[in-house]
């Protein structure tokens, strides 16, 4: 499904940048990965159009390489970063084994939200880690607030740019959702959510250690986000761990 539903979407998936909690996610992710990304090699795992790949060359990464289940994504990728000296993208599925090198940083920005079984979610952590640096290698990624579900409007109301539908629980931590970008050409896919515990447990399995949950940043825009109503209810989750030996 993802794979059919995203290369559908292609390159309209670059408007999403404009939307209120897209401002909230790239100041968050800025201010976390901090001026350690200078001189770093970086892996991103489900890439889309490669945004933050070459966000990583801008902040300062030697090499950035992105890699999407999507090769319409890829291929917009590719365009958008032509001429960018250091920025790679590659077709691959990361929910199935696959090794790009041993990077200082592997970013995972909506890649667990596509697990729709606790196998896919623990093949997808394995990714991270098995393309992480052995030695002061981490991760960062963003996932849906599984804590909001609950209160989330069942009328088509937009949150923050976002409008989400709840549709089922599949299994046991895992509840799927249909959600609308409201961008200047809106669309829409469907993935799922994950509790805490169930995405704290499978990354231990993997390997991964110091899994911690950061706080969102303020992006310092009040005329296009209240940062304070998103504080309250954020749309995601952002996390970072590091990797075994």
């Amino acid at each position: 499904m993802a794979t059919v539903q995203w290369d559908s979407i292609g390159g309209k998936f670059n408007d999403a940048t404009q939307l209120p909690s897209w401002k909230a996610q790239l100041s968050s992710v800025q201010k976390h990965i901090g001026k350690s990304i200078s001189g770093a090699t970086v892996l991103e795992l489900a890439c889309g159009t490669g945004f933050y790949t070459r966000k990583a060359i801008e902040w300062g990464a030697r090499q950035a390489i992105g890699v999407d289940i999507s090769s319409a994504m890829i291929n917009n990728a590719r365009i958008l970063s032509k001429g960018e000296e250091g920025a790679e993208f590659y077709v691959a599925d990361c929910s199935k084994p696959f090794r790009m090198g041993e990077f200082d940083l592997v970013m995972a920005f909506w890649l667990l939200n596509y697990a729709d079984t606790e196998a896919k979610l623990l093949a997808m952590w394995q990714n991270l880690h098995d393309n992480m640096k052995p030695n002061g290698g981490r991760c960062i990624g963003i996932v849906p607030n599984w804590d909001l579900l609950p209160g989330i409007p069942t009328a088509g109301e937009a949150m923050f740019g976002i409008v989400v539908k709840p549709l089922s629980i599949i299994a046991d931590g895992i509840a799927q959702f249909h959600t609308t970008l409201q961008t200047a050409t809106p669309f829409s896919f469907i993935s799922n959510a994950h509790t805490r515990e169930q995405l704290e447990r499978t990354a231990r399995k993997a390997g991964l250690l110091d899994l911690r949950w950061l706080t969102p940043v303020d992006p310092q825009v009040p005329d296009v986000l209240d940062f304070v109503a998103f504080s309250k209810a954020p749309t995601f989750q952002l996390f970072t761990a590091s990797r075994s030996k």
